[in-house]
This record gives C-alpha cells, structure tokens and sequence, in this order.
C-alpha cells in the first residue's frame, strides 16, 4: 500500500511567497489603473467646465449692448470698462423673458472678475444700479493670470477700455481673451462685437 506524500514546510513557505507576489502585482496594478481613471475622470470634468465657461463669456460679449453704464448716483460709467483684478463689465441684452412674464428688461450688467484664481460672473438686472448683483458664481478656477484685449475700429490695440489716451464711448470691434491655468497652459478666445462684427470681417479680408 502506497503513503501518500504531503506538501513539506519549504513548499508551502514557497507557494506563500508566490502567491504574495503575484497578489502584489495584481493589486498594484489594480490601484493604478483606478488612479489613472479617477485622474482622467477629473481632467474630462476639468475640461467640460472650461468648455462651457468660454461659451458663457462668448454668449455675453456676442450680445453687448451699446448702452451706458449707471451707477447708482445716475453718473455713466462708460458702455464697456475694465478695472482692477482684470474686471471687464458691461451691459448685454438677451435676458429672456417668455412673453414679458417678468416685469423687467431684457437687459442685465455684467462683470467678470478674478479673485483667488476664480473667475466669477457677475450679473445685474438692468433696474438695479446698486454696487450688489442680483447673482454671482464661479465659472473657472485654477487660473493664474487673466488679461483682456481690445481693438478698436482701427485694429488697434489696447489693454484697457476705454482706451487712457482717448475719451470714447464706443466699443471695441474686438476682444481677446487670455487665460493661463494651472493645468492646461494658456487658453486665448477672441470674440467680435457685433456693433462692429460685419466691418472687422471686412477689414481683415
């Protein structure tokens, strides 16, 4: 009659060590692929908000108003201004009202501004001249640096409006946007105004 044979303690130690390995391996492998989906998961979200920030900022400067800014002293402030922290404000039209439910204007005053590396959209009704907006929130963060800049009728180039050296009320043919982020380098979107829309694409043909 045969004795079966059993595994000795060497083996069994060997067999563990194996095992453990190939576990190790595994779960590495595992957590990486889990980080590199969790990174390009954030990276997606990331860009989509970019995306639909710069469709904001375009969806507004296309539709600026040629109206004067009022304060709440009912002194103009010009039709299209930049100030500190790269402000840039303005009147735009487009605010929907369905049949003239609400009993306001189609008009709002509108400010971007960069604080702490967020870009915030600030917006009035056209009735409320106070320095408070009726709403305001975040639209992209991350950012380092913010410029705007304007060309007038001219095509020539100004980083502020109005521009120092002139008294004018009109408003840029051109604004470009420039935004450097921390993760995805520089982003440049240049939008016609369309006062002046039709006479830049002559000009530049």
């Amino acid at each position: 009659m045969k004795h079966l044979r059993g595994y000795t303690l060497i083996e069994i130690l060997i067999a563990i060590f194996i095992f453990a390995i190939v576990s190790g391996i595994v779960s590495l492998s595992i957590s990486t692929t889990q980080r590199a989906f969790t990174h390009n998961q954030k990276a997606l979200s990331e860009l989509a908000k970019l995306q639909n920030a710069l469709l904001i900022i375009e969806r507004d400067i296309t539709q600026v108003f040629n109206r004067n800014i009022v304060d709440e002293n009912l002194k103009s402030q010009g039709r299209l201004t930049t100030g500190r922290s790269q402000e840039l404000m303005f009147i735009r039209t487009g605010y929907v009202n369905p049949k003239e439910f609400y009993d306001r204007s189609q008009l709002q005053r509108i400010r971007y501004r960069l604080k702490d590396g967020e870009l915030f959209r600030d917006a009035w009704t056209f009735d409320n001249l106070t320095d408070k907006p009726n709403a305001s929130r975040v639209i992209a963060q991350h950012i380092n640096k913010l410029r705007w800049t304007f060309y007038d009728k001219k095509l020539q180039t100004y980083t502020l409006w109005p521009p120092v050296s002139q008294l004018t009320e009109e408003l840029p043919g051109v604004i470009v946007l420039t935004i450097e982020f921390e993760n995805y380098g520089t982003v440049e979107r240049t939008f016609l105004v369309p006062v002046y829309e039709q006479e830049y694409k002559e000009k530049s043909q």
